[in-house]
């Protein structure tokens, strides 16, 4: 039987221990971050093509 290996989602990862002792020592605020990557959504869906009928 074969074994599928992806990544966890990004909301999994933010909320891991280790991801958040690392973003900690880095001086990354969690919030910040959050506000950051919510900004890039919404940038990428306003770029995203719209369905044409």
């Amino acid at each position: 039987m074969g074994h599928f290996h992806c990544e966890p989602p990004l909301s999994q990862m933010l909320e891991d221990p280790l991801t958040h002792a690392l973003m900690e020592s880095d001086g990354v605020d969690p919030r910040d971050l959050r506000e950051i990557i919510s900004e890039a959504r919404q940038r990428i869906a306003e770029a995203e093509p719209r369905d044409r009928d």
